[in-house]
């Protein structure tokens, strides 16, 4: 399953995304999400973990030896992978995670353009994966 983007928002960035800009994150989203083919049981960044208590964190930071969470953060998305800017939570060994059937939209943001550059970001909202912690 590849999940498409949703879309392209201004809200609380400064420039209007077009269609060079869709182009490009339909392009990110496909790399993004070919990731998840060649282990569909780990999260990617941007995924969405649901915690013992019920509450939704997402993936931030995908380690060898478990995923470390974030309820909060800046989710960037490039060429073919996703980061994260804020601070995590500690790690939860991969083995104590399930993949649901579920699907959350998640918000990310990327460079106009794919110009690096301040005060020069665009929105995107796109589907993502949900586990659970077991």
């Amino acid at each position: 399953m590849v999940f498409i983007m949703t879309r392209l928002y201004q809200k609380d960035y400064p420039v209007q995304p077009d269609d060079y800009d869709k182009g490009m994150v339909d392009t990110f989203l496909r790399e993004w999400n070919s990731h998840f083919r060649n282990d569909p049981d780990v999260p990617r960044v941007g995924d969405f973990i649901i915690m013992p208590d019920r509450s939704y964190e997402r993936a931030a930071c995908v380690r060898d030896d478990g995923i470390q969470t974030c309820t909060g953060g800046s989710f960037a998305l490039d060429n073919g992978y996703a980061s994260m800017s804020g601070s995590l939570n500690p790690g939860i060994p991969k083995e104590k995670l399930i993949r649901t059937d579920e699907v959350r939209e998640g918000n990310f943001w990327a460079f106009h353009h794919n110009i690096w550059t301040a005060h020069n970001a665009i929105g995107i909202s796109c589907a993502c994966r949900v586990f659970k912690v077991i």
